[in-house]
């Protein structure tokens, strides 16, 4: 049984690899298209962590002969998206402090621009523009990158892992 769990252990951490590395990819596109502000855009990662998540249960399950306990399923999920996550918010750390480092006042402006779009009052645009750079800080965004996508990811595992079980089906004659 150890050999199994190291095995699942490390087809979770190379499906995590696989996926964070899909994740910075995709968001390299978008930034070298300048689309990495559009909102829209930006949910196409829900959908590469469901995808990464059935992908890394679905391999599991298969490893063990077609079967999976629920626990199991939603552990291989939950290690895949948090790795993941750490591979894709150092990307996002490196972006915000190297490659983009005005990006900040890019997601302020762009929110600005989404204030007006909605004729909101300007003295109620100064404060939340007021408090959007007091809560936006690098540090902050990598803080709360992280919190959401173990929250999020752990969600997608328990349904994924719901929806995979699989229990081996014993059959006597």
């Amino acid at each position: 049984m150890e050999g199994k769990n190291v095995s699942l252990l490390k087809s979770s951490v190379t499906s995590g690899v696989v996926l964070g590395l899909v994740l910075v990819i995709y968001a390299v596109i978008l930034f070298i298209l300048g689309l990495w502000l559009n909102t829209w855009l930006g949910f196409a990662n829900f959908i590469f962590f469901i995808g990464g998540i059935i992908w890394a249960v679905r391999t599991v399950r298969t490893a063990q002969d077609g079967s999976i306990s629920f626990g199991l399923a939603f552990l291989v999920g939950f290690i895949t998206i948090m790795v993941s996550s750490i591979i894709s918010t150092a990307y996002n750390a490196l972006f915000y402090t190297v490659i983009n480092p005005d990006a900040i006042e890019q997601v302020i402006n762009k929110s600005v621009e989404m204030m007006e779009n909605f004729n909101i009052p300007e003295e109620v645009m100064e404060e939340a523009v007021e408090k959007i750079r007091e809560e936006t800080t690098v540090s902050k965004t990598i803080i709360n990158g992280l919190i959401y996508s173990s929250i999020f990811g752990a969600i997608i595992a328990l349904i994924t892992a719901a929806a995979m079980k699989k229990d081996k089906t014993v059959t006597e004659f």
